[in-house]
């Protein structure tokens, strides 16, 4: 059944459709989608990401931060905000510093990732930070990632595009 919803009677536990169909339910479980939210990091909207790309978006997004990996000289930095609670795939944003990470390793190794967190933690935390122990050489003076958390100072409130 493919239809929009246009009502909930909570009361009656009732869900109708714009089709005129009705449904009832013991729990109801809505999932509203999901967008960006712009207003998060005052200067940051949808036209800045044409240039600063959020690449969360497969498609453009993600092949402007290609060109931009590519073009960025050895030696360089990129800049990782992962978003605050909640959001769609809490591992996101630390698979993508991993996946950039072995990029960089091979391809520009002087190259660093910083990641600015809001959040204290974040999903998976050791797995990632072993890994990145492990690989890149995390928690050390020649590390090429650095996570800054929230209290560290990690938190961006604006960007000047």
């Amino acid at each position: 059944m493919h239809d929009r919803v246009v009502s909930i009677d909570t009361d009656r536990r009732v869900v109708r459709t714009r089709g005129g169909q009705r449904f009832s339910y013991d729990r109801c479980i809505l999932s509203p989608g999901v967008d960006f939210r712009w207003d998060t990091i005052d200067g940051y909207d949808a036209r800045v990401a044409e240039s600063i790309p959020h690449a969360w978006k497969a498609g453009e997004q993600t092949l402007i931060l290609r060109r931009q990996l590519e073009s960025m000289p050895d030696g360089g930095t990129v800049l990782i905000v992962p978003p605050p609670n909640p959001y769609r795939c809490p591992p996101a944003p630390y698979e993508r510093a991993s996946q950039i990470a072995h990029y960089l390793k091979t391809s520009k190794p002087r190259s660093k990732i910083l990641i600015l967190d809001p959040k204290d933690s974040f999903s998976m935390h050791d797995l990632f930070t072993d890994a990145w122990k492990r690989h890149y050489g995390y928690g050390t003076d020649n590390s090429l990632i650095s996570w800054i958390s929230g209290a560290e100072g990690g938190r961006v409130e604006a960007l000047d595009a």
